[in-house]
């Protein structure tokens, strides 16, 4: 047995049972984090502590919930870090003190930064094009010169008829 069954209030799955997964021996499955609404990306900081992306949704079949993002600290405890309003982040990487932000919205896009203790936002990169589908990625820091990388897709919308 990997762990106990959580009921969701919803419908397209309102069972989540850790005994459903098959790990190879010696591997444990356990439910951390269940009821999200458009799950998008995670990442860590150096204690542990997880950062869920959420997109934000407004489907019938998930809970409607603001772009955000949520933080898990290793004791178990779940809350609410911040909220976007662009359409939602994408991607987060831990550096320094601080997370760092993807975020997608409509035909743009925007690298962000917030203090973990004191969870002040900071605009780092404004208006990236995006031709509204292609998600941004990233941001991740170079071991080897420190600085930060990001990635976005092509923003062509090419055709040939």
């Amino acid at each position: 047995m990997n762990g106990p069954k959580i009921h969701l209030p919803i419908s397209a799955s309102p069972v989540i049972n850790p005994d459903d997964v098959w790990v190879p021996e010696g591997y444990k499955v356990e439910v951390v984090a269940a009821g999200l609404s458009f799950p998008t990306g995670m990442g860590f900081e150096d204690d542990g502590t997880l950062y869920i992306l959420e997109g934000g949704s407004t489907w019938p079949t998930r809970p409607a919930l603001p772009p955000g993002i949520l933080r898990l600290h290793p004791k178990g405890e779940l809350k609410t870090f911040a909220v976007e309003t662009l359409g939602g982040p994408r991607s987060v990487s831990y550096h320094d003190g601080y997370i760092y932000v993807s975020c997608k919205g409509g035909y743009l896009a925007r690298i962000v930064r917030y203090d973990v203790k004191t969870r002040k936002r900071e605009d780092l990169i404004e208006k990236i094009p995006s031709g509204g589908w292609h998600e941004p990625d990233g941001p991740v820091f170079s071991p080897h010169d420190g600085l930060m990388y990001f990635a976005n897709g092509s923003v062509s919308q090419k055709c040939l008829a």
